[in-house]
């Protein structure tokens, strides 16, 4: 579902913000989407192609989303950073504001050190391990509009009600991106019925979610997003056939399957300091006390 998305050119004054914030409003609710505000998930975060250095965050091109999960440590997908080689100087990451190419208060902005992508990811002949960690410059600061996300202690179940929030497409055959940012609620579905009705395969190690009937679903620009039950990331949006189609739900890469690979990246150093280490032993211990128990 990956696609690209032109910022804005300028950052407008406060007055321009609250005029944009009404049209967000208006928008129509297609692809099921309505308009949200960043504290309603602030751990959504934007990854942008830097093609000119000289130009602020802010200016750069959205092409997918991500979840903070550690002071320097950010979830995505693999395919986003694909077409780039896999360097982290052509990214940058935008956190804390609701609009798609407007820096608020209390927005923050951070370049990327180091892209970890699963060893094992690839795109043909199906999609598999579609994950990658993004390691950024330097620790951010939590506030109202920039928090981690839990990630799973246990497999999500089917029919459990979850959120999915990006700066993605409203429908798949227009160009057309919304200024705020997008939420809508879908349900896990069996993952043995989605690959009976989809067009597309599914491999182990990813969940369907949407509706059999279409009409809400991510959609290209949403890529590396969160898929959030009840607090918890579950999912991270992968690929689909084109959005919202009757028999295809969103496919998602599946974090608790996943969970392993996250902490041992994030021990060994893949964050790039210690802070990330500490956080996701925490992670572990956790994880590892709640399975003994259940």
């Amino acid at each position: 579902m990956l696609g690209y998305t032109l910022g804005l050119t300028a950052v407008p004054s406060r007055s321009k913000r609250a005029i944009v914030w009404a049209e967000c409003g208006q928008l129509p609710r297609i692809v099921g989407g309505e308009p949200t505000h960043i504290s309603e998930a602030p751990y959504q975060v934007g990854i942008r192609i830097v093609r000119f250095p000289v130009l602020s965050a802010w200016r750069s091109q959205l092409t997918c989303g991500g979840s903070l999960i550690a002071p320097r440590l950010v979830l995505s997908a693999a395919h986003c950073f694909r077409s780039w080689f896999n360097n982290p100087r052509y990214f940058k990451v935008t956190l804390g504001s609701t609009f798609r190419a407007i820096r608020t208060t209390g927005s923050q902005a951070r370049d990327v050190v180091k892209l970890i992508i699963h060893p094992e990811f690839r795109v043909s002949p199906d999609v598999r391990f579609d994950i990658a960690l993004v390691v950024l410059d330097r620790k951010v600061k939590e506030s109202r509009f920039i928090k981690f996300v839990e990630l799973p202690s246990h497999p999500v179940k089917p029919n459990t009600s979850c959120t999915i929030t990006g700066w993605g497409r409203m429908i798949h055959s227009m160009a057309e991106r919304p200024n705020c940012m997008l939420k809508a609620t879908v349900p896990i579905l069996d993952l043995d019925e989605c690959r009976r009705r989809g067009v597309l395969p599914i491999a182990d190690g990813f969940l369907c979610a949407g509706f059999f009937e279409g009409g809400v679903d991510s959609c290209s620009g949403d890529s590396g997003g969160p898929l959030v039950c009840g607090g918890v990331q579950y999912g991270i949006v992968s690929y689909g056939h084109q959005c919202a189609q009757a028999d295809n739900p969103g496919v998602y890469t599946d974090v608790y399957q996943n969970l392993k690979w996250i902490m041992k990246e994030s021990v060994n150093g893949g964050s790039g300091g210690p802070q990330v280490a500490i956080f996701v032993v925490a992670i572990v211990k956790f994880w590892s006390i709640h399975n003994l128990i259940y």
